[in-house]
């Protein structure tokens, strides 16, 4: 199934030779993103510092449950020049608090949100992210920054959670999606992300991936990072 976007204006399909689409998605900037695990894990804090200082721009703090002096704890752990990478998936208050880089808002915060009372509160500067999944075919993309479409292959960390896409699906998608006027590049590929298969959903027209289980449940989060990193170089 092919998602319905809600708040763009119409796309037509332009007839565009394989050599535009491939100088299309070369020239297109690619984002990694890792997301943290839900759990803690040891020597967390040193190893989320060494994949800062290994080239990771976007990293989400996501801790479900955890408190808000619990998050602040953790935040105040990373040296401050690191603390406008980071986006927050709860406790957003702690957006006042630090210079972060922005807020993520699951499924069931956007539901209960008005998107026009979350632009007026909206600090200058700060990004917006939401979640995307399979069983839902309206694809809400205007106010947010980063929209996370999962999952793309069978998750690595969630037992069970398989997807039901060909990357024959996305590249179509894409080939419409990208015909707009204006190519936001924003929809972000997330489930069963790894080296392996990181350049699949390059080509076929993602704007960037957010790995979680090829990272944390590696042997060594920081090499598993920079294996695919090096992959996207």
């Amino acid at each position: 199934m092919v998602p319905r976007v809600v708040g763009s204006s119409p796309i037509i399909i332009p007839k565009e030779s394989c050599r535009q689409r491939q100088l299309f998605f070369l020239c297109m900037s690619f984002k990694l993103i890792v997301i943290s695990s839900p759990a803690s894990i040891p020597n967390e804090t040193e190893l989320i510092t060494s994949l800062f200082k290994a080239g990771l721009q976007i990293f989400h703090l996501r801790k479900p449950g955890m408190s808000k002096v619990k998050m602040k704890k953790i935040i105040s752990s990373f040296p401050k020049k690191y603390h406008s990478r980071i986006v927050i998936h709860s406790n957003h208050g702690l957006i006042n608090e630090f210079k972060l880089k922005g807020i993520h808002f699951t499924e069931k915060e956007r539901e209960k949100r008005k998107m026009n009372s979350m632009r007026s509160k909206r600090k200058k500067g700060i990004t917006y992210s939401t979640s995307w999944h399979l069983d839902n075919n309206s694809l809400i993309i205007d106010g947010y920054d980063h929209i996370f479409f999962s999952p793309v292959f069978d998750s690595i960390s969630k037992s069970g959670y398989k997807s039901d896409f060909e990357i024959s699906d996305f590249k179509r998608f894409f080939t419409w999606y990208n015909s707009g006027k204006e190519k936001q590049e924003k929809i972000i590929a997330l489930g069963g992300v790894s080296e392996k298969n990181v350049l699949k959903l390059k080509s076929a027209g993602f704007h960037g991936a957010a790995v979680l289980g090829a990272i944390w449940m590696s042997k060594d989060p920081v090499k598993s990072f920079k294996r695919i990193e090096k992959k996207l170089n």
